[in-house]
């Protein structure tokens, strides 16, 4: 296969990547706003008292540097120059999983996950036999669902703050456009992901930044943290990458998948790991207030991306492992 992948240089599309290379694709050919850099993620990471570039896992290094792929800096919301890129590149499918992101502003709401999608649909949408496009989406578009718990595809889909709103409104988009154009079209709503990398405005990373850091005696042992008896469906990057490709591949995916591993943990269960394999360093914990946008349970329903022969059943444990190894080679200063 010639595949694409937006977003190409974050913490899902690098994985994307790894995995089409060694799933043996021909080509795969990265979009992203950020210049190219093959030796980390694209955004930075809270340690100690200040940010630091957050480096590619060894795993992953060799796929940024492989002959097969190539990356182009793009504005995704310029139709005519994916337009051109898909006339000269002419992939079989498209992962596109360039986004904005929770806590983002809204105008960059707006332009990456509403224009950034429209320009992407547009412009692949010109190609001869347009290529099979898939859409990176997000569990947060269900909110909490009227309490319709585990979150089905075709339940309720009511977002609470407005990066949902801005993913559920993307679906709408790409739907639209893929109609117009004649492009297959499928919809993964990914749940909450974890790895090593993971940017710490979502709470395992942070957690694993911090756990880190006190377990090498180089920070205080105190934590400051919301309510942790919120529950989540954790999925590790590696079980989503998977999932995701198999909606570029199947021969007839469903229009719509939860990606997600389907157990239900909560927050606490996390801190309570990190801290375990940490050693078990005491830590003094000061509880804070929560968001207003927190829901109090999120669990997906995963029977369509079973049905595609895909399980996201990586341990937790596994996961959380490596994300705290992750911190290892950090600098003490």
């Amino acid at each position: 296969m010639r595949v694409v992948v937006t977003g190409a240089q974050g913490l899902l599309g690098r994985h994307l990547t790894a995995a089409l290379l060694d799933a043996d694709a021909e080509a795969v050919l990265g979009l992203g706003r950020s210049p190219r850099a093959d030796d980390r993620y694209t955004h930075d990471l809270e340690w100690l008292s200040g940010r630091v570039p957050a480096p590619l896992p060894d795993r992953l290094r060799p796929s940024a540097v492989d002959p097969r792929y190539a990356y182009e800096r793009v504005d995704l919301r310029d139709a005519a120059t994916v337009a051109e890129i898909a006339g000269r590149f002419r992939p079989d499918a498209v992962l596109h999983a360039a986004s904005a992101l929770r806590d983002d502003s809204w105008d960059d709401l707006i332009a990456s996950n509403l224009h950034g999608t429209a320009g992407l649909m547009r412009g692949f949408g010109t190609a001869p036999g347009p290529p099979r496009m898939v859409l990176t989406s997000t569990g947060s578009i269900y909110g909490a669902a009227l309490g319709a718990v585990p979150f089905a595809e075709d339940g309720p889909a009511e977002p609470i703050e407005l990066y949902g709103a801005s993913k559920r409104a993307a679906e709408d988009i790409a739907r639209i456009l893929a109609g117009e154009s004649g492009a297959r079209l499928a919809i993964g709503r990914i749940f909450n992901l974890i790895g090593p990398g993971l940017q710490d405005r979502h709470l395992p990373g942070r957690l694993a930044s911090r756990v880190a850091a006190i377990a090498r005696g180089l920070a205080p042992p105190e934590l400051a943290l919301g309510p942790l008896d919120a529950t989540r469906d954790f999925v590790d990057v590696n079980d989503a990458a998977r999932a995701m490709m198999a909606l570029a591949t199947a021969p007839d995916p469903p229009p719509i998948a939860n990606v997600a591993s389907g157990v239900e943990t909560p927050a606490q269960r996390i801190l309570d790991v990190l801290l375990e394999q940490a050693g078990g360093p005491s830590v003094q914990l000061t509880r804070l207030e929560g968001r207003r946008a927190d829901i109090p349970r999120a669990v997906a329903n995963v029977g369509r991306l079973r049905a595609l022969g895909v399980v996201c059943d990586r341990p937790l444990e596994a996961t959380l492992g490596e994300m705290l190894a992750y911190f290892g080679a950090f600098s003490s200063e």
